[in-house]
């Protein structure tokens, strides 16, 4: 699962693109939680849906509603390229959820080196 805003900062792609690589596994599903900030995206999250059956775009959800999902998840995909300490990875700590994360400062500094 991978919650945030469809925009350049949060490289989304790279999640698409893992669903592509993923399209014959039937047994795995990536959800992805955001709206998208720019048309491009959007366009894009609808292409991956109609081409990779493992990816389920959701658009944006409620806080709460997100909070669900990321609790429900086996794992939280956090891909962006240069923001820090995101409440998105805090909330999937709360909720026991492994990361998986970009090597950026402000996930090292929440999720450690290793």
């Amino acid at each position: 699962m991978a919650v945030g805003y469809l925009r350049e900062v949060k490289d989304p792609l790279t999640f698409m693109r893992a669903a592509c690589l993923m399209a014959d596994v039937s047994d795995v599903e990536l959800v992805h939680v955001g709206n998208a900030l720019e048309p491009r995206f959007e366009t894009w999250a609808r292409e991956t849906m109609e081409a990779c059956p493992c990816y389920r775009w959701l658009g944006g959800l409620a806080h709460e509603d997100a909070r669900s999902h990321i609790a429900g998840a086996y794992a939280l995909v956090h891909m962006s390229r240069v923001e820090g300490g995101a409440n998105v990875v805090i909330e999937a700590a709360r909720s026991a959820v492994p990361v998986i994360a970009s090597r950026i400062d402000g996930n090292v500094g929440l999720l450690g080196a290793d």
